[in-house]
């Protein structure tokens, strides 16, 4: 149990920091087009619509999750946002860029997915804690995400930095993939039985919602 928690935190931070060293770099590649025509607006929209699928489809994985389990939620996250990662800096148009930011999002979810399973696999009495060094994943990913995108891109460019991205996310799934199950959740950590925790408030909604 404490093995899976751990996998799954340590999943948390590395999506959490592959997540912000995509990010920063959508408009540098947006930059570098050849057709700078409304290079702007083109800008906003494919680093914006990523946000919008995901909040629509958040829903429907929700969903599944419930009835498949999260650990497939969680592979699904895993290896999509991987295969979408990977295709991204091969993007040589605005509208493709635009539709792999759209599968991006739809593929998001494996910080929310990965939060339901460590709640459920942790102990109420510690749940707390565990709920905190979460955020602290959290935080950490998103400072290492942009100072590591950002030194990987000065010596090997924004190509080999968001393939790095990638590279992470498939680590992750592996992770899921070798140390994560679905769990039965006993009756004494049922949502019934379960007193609601105050908000942490170190969780990065952003990364809740694009990863």
């Amino acid at each position: 149990m404490q093995k899976q928690i751990i996998a799954l935190i340590f999943g948390i931070f590395l999506s959490t920091t592959s997540f912000f060293i995509v990010v920063p770099l959508i408009p540098l590649m947006v930059s570098q087009f050849k057709d700078q025509q409304n290079a702007e607006v083109w800008s906003g929209a494919v680093l914006g619509v990523s946000f919008f699928v995901s909040a629509l489809a958040t829903p429907i994985w929700g969903t599944l999750a419930s009835k498949y389990g999260a650990r497939l939620i969680l592979m699904r996250a895993a290896f999509g946002l991987f295969i979408t990662y990977l295709l991204t800096p091969f993007a040589q148009t605005y509208p493709q860029l635009f539709a792999l930011r759209c599968v991006n999002g739809l593929m998001a979810g494996f910080v929310p997915a990965a939060l339901g399973l460590i709640t459920a696999a942790s102990n109420q009495e510690r749940l707390g804690k565990t709920l905190s060094v979460v955020s602290m994943a959290q935080a950490v990913g998103s400072l290492c995400g942009p100072a590591a995108g950002g030194m990987i891109a000065a010596y090997f460019g924004l190509k080999s930095t968001i393939i790095f991205a990638s590279a992470s996310m498939f680590l992750a799934g592996l992770l899921i993939v070798f140390f994560v199950s679905d769990l039965d959740v006993p009756t004494k950590n049922t949502v019934q039985d379960v007193k609601p925790s105050p908000p942490h408030h170190g969780m990065n909604p952003m990364a809740c919602k694009g990863v």
